[in-house]
């Protein structure tokens, strides 16, 4: 069975700890800007003050319109749809940016408490980011093979594979912290295990009965 890559040091000699250290920084303050980004941007897009006046005008006049006017009534459709598909979408971004920020502060307070349990939960999330990641790398990728040479479906491309190759040495260098963490709590569960003793060997009869034993 194929182990796990390790590494025995991160970021240009810092020892694990700091480097997770540094990891979880980096994914918490990270997300937390995207997340409020997130969210500005999702409050701007919410409201459009031009629909309730177009759809009012278009109610009180609508057995006097033009071909024109009906067309710019669809075109306006199709511009509110697609608004409100990029609203949803903006929403599930929230969500995964708010997931990785609590990710994120488990995984501090993983490093800082010694906790192995919060901290293989940020790994067994971030290899699923990686998955999904592929995911869009193999899709983009198809867009492109397929012709469509859009700025923004390059850009997506590039931007997924090097942020997957990134996340995928984050990975090795939290879980490189987590088999040394655990190496050293199985020497630590070694060195305090209690010592047995054989108690058939040890006489336990009070001090007035040790006359009568015969050596």
């Amino acid at each position: 069975m194929a182990k796990f890559p390790s590494v025995k040091g991160a970021f240009c000699g810092c020892s694990l700890e700091e480097g997770s250290k540094i990891i979880a920084y980096i994914h918490m303050i990270g997300y937390t800007g995207l997340l409020i980004t997130a969210i500005v941007l999702s409050w701007m897009e919410a409201i459009d003050p031009e629909t309730e006046f177009r759809n009012e005008t278009f109610s009180e006049n609508s057995t006097n319109l033009t071909e024109q006017q009906i067309d710019l009534y669809h075109m306006e459709d199709r511009v509110i749809e697609e608004g409100f598909l990029a609203l949803t979408s903006s929403y599930f971004n929230e969500m995964v940016f708010l997931i990785q920020v609590v990710f994120a502060v488990s995984l501090v307070i993983g490093i800082f408490k010694k906790n192995l349990d919060l901290i293989f939960s940020w790994i067994l999330l971030e290899m699923t980011h990686i998955i999904f990641s592929q995911i869009l790398v193999t899709v983009y990728f198809m867009a492109l093979y397929n012709g469509i040479m859009n700025h923004s479906v390059v850009y997506l491309f590039f931007e997924e594979i090097t942020l997957g190759v990134l996340e995928a040495y984050f990975i090795v260098v939290v879980n490189s912290y987590m088999k040394e963490l655990t190496q050293v709590n199985e020497e630590n569960d070694e060195v305090m295990s209690p010592i047995v003793i054989n108690s058939s060997s040890v006489d336990l009869r009070y001090p007035e009965d040790t006359n009568n034993y015969v050596h």
